[in-house]
């Protein structure tokens, strides 16, 4: 396995902790404040791993 594949699952392992959930969040929001288009898309993917985390029926796209 990749290094980045380990990286995302243990990632996606710490956003099943709503505190560690809520903090990413929070911070790609305050981000994406600049209304650039990078920080906008780091808003949607901050978006995408906490649900990939949190829904047993969520299934990535390749």
């Amino acid at each position: 396995m990749s290094r980045s594949k380990d990286y995302h699952k243990e990632l996606i392992e710490a956003f099943k902790d709503p505190v560690e959930a809520a903090a990413y969040l929070n911070s790609a929001f305050r981000e994406a404040m600049d209304e650039s288009y990078e920080s906008q898309a780091l808003l949607l993917k901050a978006f995408r791993n906490v649900v990939e985390a949190n829904s047993k029926c969520f299934k990535p796209s390749a």
